[in-house]
């Protein structure tokens, strides 16, 4: 008897212990666990932080072309004309906005991935005047070239950094120049 109100009492402490407690909004990412990732703190609110992530595609028109526009997506076509090894590729994908929390792609269709997607997440810091910017992104090459997988995964990470740290300048600048 002793050992039962134990384990009762054991499982109530630890169901209401919030060290224990589940999340309360469940994570929406379905990225593969392979994705390259990495964040930076931004000193900018979410808001400019966000309408810089969606300016990033107007920095070379010549390779990203919006097919299609909905209130909360977009169809993207997007050109790489030199990529490592595969030379050029095109990938169809979509965006879908969360307007000042996240940014997520996927792909619709492509020449040359198996796979193309990722998110932005933001999230407010220092009362809403900074924010992390986390970016995830995952390729996969749809052809069977020898260290593939290792080539495609360092420089989606390079992509990754250089695209973060673009957003940083940009908001930063944004930011200042509002002042």
């Amino acid at each position: 008897m002793k050992s039962r109100r134990l384990i009762a009492v054991t499982a109530l402490l630890v169901l209401n212990c919030p060290f224990f407690a589940m999340p309360v909004r469940a994570e929406r990412s379905e990225i593969s666990p392979d994705a390259s990732s990495s964040r930076i703190v931004v000193k900018a609110c979410p808001e400019k932080v966000y309408k810089s992530i969606l300016k990033l595609r107007n920095r070379t028109p010549d390779t990203i072309k919006e097919l299609s526009h909905g209130a909360n997506h977009s169809l993207l076509e997007e050109t790489f004309p030199d990529l490592p090894v595969v030379g050029k590729a095109k990938c169809v994908y979509k965006e879908t906005y969360e307007p000042f929390d996240r940014i997520g792609y996927k792909m619709v269709s492509s020449d040359k991935f198996k796979a193309f997607e990722g998110e932005w997440r933001l999230k407010p810091l220092s009362g809403g005047i900074e924010t992390e910017v986390s970016l995830s992104s995952f390729v996969d090459l749809a052809l069977p070239i020898p260290f593939g997988k290792q080539l495609t995964r360092m420089q989606t990470a390079r992509g990754v950094k250089k695209r973060l740290k673009q957003v940083k300048t940009d908001s930063e600048t944004r930011a200042l120049s509002m002042m």
